[in-house]
């Protein structure tokens, strides 16, 4: 994992779709028949929703990588996000944060890294899979480890 693909908000942004297909070289269309690129929250491009992120601007504000080295955490920020019911795979972004800072980067990396890879197959699927996109095997992500 690069540090472009780890979150200010603990999200690990190798299991973006938009970030996924960039890599692909086959990026997303907007609804303007736009490509939506992003090479990783920690970089120079990326998506329009993480461009103006309020968690990553705090964090960025108050000199943290990740908003788990804040001593504030969860703030009602950061809880927001986690709770928010339109996106399920926010939920375990504090123990992924705790992870971070107990294990280290190489422990966290493997760990999610081999969370969104295909056991199977071994392909790369997202936060919202269901099943792998390669060969087709149903996918269970534990939202809390």
């Amino acid at each position: 994992m690069s540090d472009k693909t780890l979150g200010y908000c603990g999200l690990y942004c190798g299991a973006c779709g938009v970030y996924q297909m960039t890599q692909a070289g086959t990026p997303k269309l907007d609804d303007s028949k736009q490509p939506l690129v992003c090479e990783g929250c920690n970089s120079d491009r990326v998506s329009p929703w993480c461009s103006d992120c309020a968690i990553k601007n705090c964090a960025r504000s108050r000199g943290y990588r990740v908003c788990g080295e804040c001593p504030e955490k969860p703030c009602p920020i950061l809880s927001g996000f986690i709770h928010d019911p339109k996106y399920p795979y926010h939920k375990a972004v504090l123990k992924d944060m705790e992870c971070l800072a107990e294990k280290g980067i190489g422990s966290f990396e493997r760990m999610i890294t081999e969370r969104y890879t295909c056991a199977l197959c071994g392909a790369k699927f997202d936060w919202l899979a269901t099943e792998c996109n390669h060969c087709g095997k149903t996918v269970i992500i534990e939202e809390n480890r």
